[in-house]
């Protein structure tokens, strides 16, 4: 994704946190091939204190709760690592809370947020951004919730 919008925005400054070093270290080969300058930060989010303000906060994290694994086809869990796609405590919305708290603090006047979601708790994640100028749950192709876009 950070390649992506620096791609397409090529004088923003952009930042991509992860947890998986593997991860990172496929994203920062793959800048340095097209030339892109990203700050690349290897961190435990849920442990990480952001200390920059942003225009634009992107996420997609692990938001498939530990008791839906039982429910994720094989196919989805053979591809993606379970860090990935599984919170990493029985909170699902774990990732989202911490969000909105950095989002409140980080996130410039008239800011955007978009997160992609859990589709079963679209009501639930949107509520963790009632206090922002505006906030909408998006539905995909299928008509499921899947996305939520904020403006601060």
């Amino acid at each position: 994704m950070p390649l992506v919008l620096k791609k397409h925005f090529p004088d923003a400054k952009v930042s991509s946190v992860d947890y998986s070093e593997k991860a990172l270290e496929v994203a920062k080969k793959n800048a340095d091939f097209h030339q892109m300058n990203i700050n690349f930060i290897h961190a435990d989010y849920l442990n990480f204190v952001l200390e920059e303000q942003f225009d634009v906060i992107i996420s997609n994290p692990p938001y498939i709760g530990i008791y839906e694994q039982d429910e994720i086809e094989d196919s989805v869990k053979g591809f993606e690592p379970e860090m990935a796609l599984f919170s990493p405590t029985s909170d699902a919305l774990i990732f989202y809370r911490k969000i909105a708290e950095d989002a409140q603090k980080q996130l410039a006047d008239n800011g955007l947020l978009f997160l992609e979601i859990n589709q079963k708790l679209g009501p639930e994640t949107l509520e963790l951004y009632e206090d922002f100028a505006e906030a909408e749950l998006i539905k995909d192709l299928s008509g499921n919730d899947r996305f939520i876009f904020g403006k601060k």
